[in-house]
């Protein structure tokens, strides 16, 4: 399992370790919903299978794809999205890239308690410009 995690979901923030983060997400997500720390991060894998091998080639199909030449339209992406996410709106946030542009980080799809039902993300922590530049870098994060 942990060499699992280590390969879908790994801790963005340079030089800190991937177990710092999954404590911090036990902490924060899976005591919510179980007392039991191998159900949840089971779980976590389960979601990232089902959603990001199936949302990543649906977006390439509508032709949101990496490319660090031309930037991709925000609210486009929101819509695509939602669309692919039965309505409901994920959280997308950016980091600075080059001098005045921003690149897609993440994409967050947020879950009700029981990790089984997709939901609204409350919060919008939109760190994105206008247009964002889609690299490969980018990560689809599950939240619960």
């Amino acid at each position: 399992m942990q060499t699992t995690l280590t390969c879908i979901w790994k801790n963005l923030e340079r030089g800190k370790l991937d177990s710092k983060f999954w404590a911090y997400e036990w902490t924060k997500h899976g005591t919510c919903m179980t007392r039991d720390q191998v159900k949840y991060f089971q779980l976590v894998i389960d979601l990232y299978k089902i959603y990001v091998f199936t949302l990543y080639p649906k977006l390439i199909n509508m032709g949101v794809e990496a490319n660090a030449t031309s930037p991709y339209p925000l609210q486009k992406l929101n819509a695509d999205l939602k669309g692919l996410l039965n309505g409901n709106t994920p959280e997308i946030t950016c980091t600075r890239w080059q001098s005045s542009s921003t690149q897609l980080a993440e994409i967050r799809i947020c879950f009700s308690k029981n990790g089984l039902t997709i939901m609204n993300c409350l919060t919008s922590g939109n760190s994105c410009k206008k247009d964002v530049y889609l690299l490969p870098s980018t990560t689809v994060k599950l939240m619960g």
